[in-house]
């Protein structure tokens, strides 16, 4: 029987999921832009056999779908994380019947649903207060390993460029407010949950400034679809060292960014929020969701380098005299479906820990 299930489906967007096996047993469902996760709080099981398990609704073509990273539980909850080399040791040995036992020590506890936050501060503006530039990191992280550069470095980078612009810069011009979001592994929550609780907020908003992709220097930047993000981009750009600029690649005016990260919660409202993409250092080969994303895997002159792009990059886009173009592009035309691609449309957070809505 199946006490617990989770897989990812790449090619689409997931927009949904319900009924099945899983909604009969009482199952939780939860989604993200390409994770299904299932999950009963009261003990129930899904019965072994065939059926579907759960229907899933989603934007995309199917024919592009892929399933991938499917992992099943036991009707006790019970998933064990472990590293590939000894995964192999245990698959070898079961193999060849040597029938390996597992022996386990965990100590965590079940606490139910519990709540989640957004920490938001802000540096006050002195001439336009009521305009925003705003930064953004997620707080939560994978349970794997520590988080560390998902997203502890993007948290780290924000902290330090608000440290270095409160001394620097004490008296924005604009209001410069940073978001260390919650839920965003379940869905980009904390941040879609703002946009949707602070329309005023986002309606003034300058720009956003988002990392979310590892620990390694930013090495690319798109304007995400704003038609002239490429003039007010690589004005503020022109005032960081060329030791930072040089390694950045810029694609503008980009597309639209649908899911992924936080800023795509505001280019879906229209805000021109920018993603601040680094060097991989095998981010998404080893760390990324895994066991192996610990505090020794930082690279602490890449992520000092992303704090100085952050607090130029804010306080340029503070002082600047009117606000931004949000002008959008032209899209293109999907290859795959003939049709025009359409601009990512705001989703609402999902508030209660249930299936996404």
């Amino acid at each position: 029987d199946v006490g617990g299930f989770q897989f990812d489906l790449s090619g689409i967007n997931i927009t949904g999921a319900s009924g099945g096996s899983a909604a009969d047993a009482g199952f939780t469902l939860s989604t993200s832009e390409s994770t299904v996760l299932g999950f009963s709080l009261t003990g129930n099981s899904i019965p072994s056999g065939e059926g579907v398990l759960v229907s899933v609704s989603f934007t995309g073509s199917p024919d592009e779908i892929c399933v991938e990273d499917v992992v099943i539980s036991d009707p006790f909850g019970v998933a064990i994380d472990v590293n590939l080399e000894d995964y192999g040791t245990l698959y070898r040995l079961a193999k060849n019947d040597k029938k390996p036992v597992v022996k386990v020590l965990a100590t965590s506890t079940e606490l139910g649903d519990v709540p989640t936050f957004n920490t938001i501060a802000q540096i006050k503006g002195v001439e336009k207060p009521n305009e925003y530039v705003i930064l953004s990191a997620h707080f939560d992280s994978w349970d794997g390993g520590q988080g560390t550069t998902d997203n502890g470095t993007g948290t780290l980078v924000m902290l330090e460029a608000m440290r270095i612009l409160k001394k620097i810069y004490p008296n924005p011009k604009r209001t410069i407010l940073v978001g260390h979001w919650g839920g965003e592994e379940q869905g980009l929550n904390g941040s879609r949950a703002f946009v949707e609780d602070y329309p005023t907020i986002v309606k003034n908003t300058q720009a956003v400034f988002n990392q979310d992709n590892g620990t390694g220097r930013v090495v690319n930047l798109s304007g995400q679809g704003f038609l002239y993000s490429y003039e007010f981009l690589t004005d503020w750009l022109s005032a960081v060292p060329r030791e930072i600029t040089k390694h950045i690649e810029t694609d503008f005016p980009g597309l639209p960014g649908g899911g992924g990260s936080d800023y795509a919660s505001f280019v879906a409202a229209g805000v021109p929020a920018f993603s601040l993409s680094s060097l991989s250092w095998d981010y998404g080969t080893f760390t990324w969701h895994t066991n192996l994303d610990t505090y020794d895997k930082v690279v602490f002159d890449d992520v000092r380098s992303n704090a100085i792009l952050t607090a130029i990059l804010a306080y340029k886009a503070s002082e600047a005299a009117e606000m931004v173009s949000r002008e959008k592009r032209v899209m293109p035309i999907n290859p795959r479906t003939g049709r025009i691609r359409d601009w990512p449309s705001v989703r609402k957070p999902n508030r209660d820990g249930s299936n996404a809505r």
